[in-house]
């Protein structure tokens, strides 16, 4: 569902006039705009003289973490709230890479010549996020598992029964791998911006 998703929106984006699609993509345009204003301050603040190397991977780190980290708490809150809540929140981030994916292909056409610029740009774009977002991508499908378990236990009201203890201790380790996947995901990336 979530890579159809971001083939069914990098598609439309691609296929719509550039003016259009930015009317019809512009949340996005503007979260993706968020976030590289984020980091960007981070990143070119290598290049001075006085910063140190370390603390910049550090809040690079926290940032993407942390950021990421709110996205997993929405996941968690609207798996439990509406079991597929979850979807929205999965559907909004492939709307977002797709966002992305499209810009570097559109930067890769009108840089290159040749017929397969826009083949290239999409391939570059989504090898750029595979090694993070694949991290990342796990730990919401495990957020959402795990909400979605807690969610099952209180409708079918498991909590004055013996084994709710033990579905509770399963959920608590669905969502502490969560956090460490997203973990390994905001040390990849930050080790890619930085890096």
């Amino acid at each position: 569902l979530f890579f159809g998703l971001i083939i069914g929106f990098t598609a439309w984006n691609l296929i719509l006039p550039p003016e259009q699609a930015k009317i019809m993509f512009g949340a996005q345009l503007a979260e993706l705009s968020t976030i590289n204003s984020n980091f960007a301050g981070q990143v070119t603040a290598i290049t001075g003289q006085a910063v140190n190397l370390g603390s910049t991977q550090i809040e690079v780190f926290e940032n993407l973490f942390i950021h990421n980290f709110q996205v997993l708490v929405l996941i968690i809150l609207f798996s439990l709230i509406y079991g597929a809540g979850a979807v929205l929140i999965l559907a909004w981030n492939a709307s977002v890479i797709a966002v992305f994916l499209a810009g570097i292909a559109r930067q890769f056409v009108l840089r290159t010549t040749g017929e397969y610029a826009i083949w290239t740009g999409l391939g570059t774009g989504f090898l750029g996020i595979l090694p993070h977002g694949t991290f990342e991508l796990l730990s919401y499908c495990v957020g959402a598992i795990a909400g979605g378990v807690l969610s099952r236990a209180i409708v079918t009201k498991e909590y004055g029964k013996k084994n709710f203890p033990l579905i509770l201790h399963d959920i608590a380790k669905l969502i502490a791998w969560a956090i460490i996947l997203l973990a390994i995901g905001a040390v990849i990336e930050t080790t890619a911006i930085i890096g």
